[in-house]
């Protein structure tokens, strides 16, 4: 008897999983909670997302010309345009653009936790600085990476 042969899965755009499902939760991250209200307690995200949807408007366009090519806004880029898209063409065409520059990077040793990391911190830092003051600082940050108390 032959064994049958198992057929690779297809790539989205040459992106790998991990990469797509990243995407994917930048995405949700971003989106509004539908339907969820104060009164039903926690929702996914939707505790980080106002503070967080407030920080990447404010570094990224308020202050588009200083921060234009660091990566929270170039991620808010590729998620803007993956909202926008009208096709699942499109959304595949951006996914693989995505990816490719997330594989330039990788490639030059500019991507890793750390330098993600150090750039979304920087961000929030920056956002929670213009609005706090003192200890505040660190309490904003803190909201905007884990969320508010419940």
């Amino acid at each position: 008897p032959t064994a049958a042969r198992r057929r690779p899965m297809p790539a989205l755009g040459g992106c790998r999983a991990h990469e797509t499902l990243i995407l994917l939760l930048v995405i949700l991250a971003q989106q509004s909670v539908v339907g969820a209200s104060a009164d039903e307690g926690p929702v996914s995200f939707s505790n980080k997302l106002p503070l967080r949807r407030a920080a990447v408007h404010w570094y990224c366009v308020e202050n588009k010309q200083a921060h234009k090519g660091e990566t929270p806004c170039l991620n808010n880029g590729y998620t803007q345009r993956m909202q926008q898209a009208a096709t699942p063409e499109e959304r595949k065409r951006v996914m693989g653009q995505r990816a490719a520059w997330i594989s330039r990077l990788e490639r030059k040793g500019k991507r890793d936790a750390s330098r993600v990391r150090s750039a979304y911190l920087k961000m929030y830092r920056a956002y929670c600085g213009s609005t706090k003051q003192g200890s505040a600082i660190d309490q904003c940050v803190e909201e905007a990476i884990h969320g508010t108390p419940t």
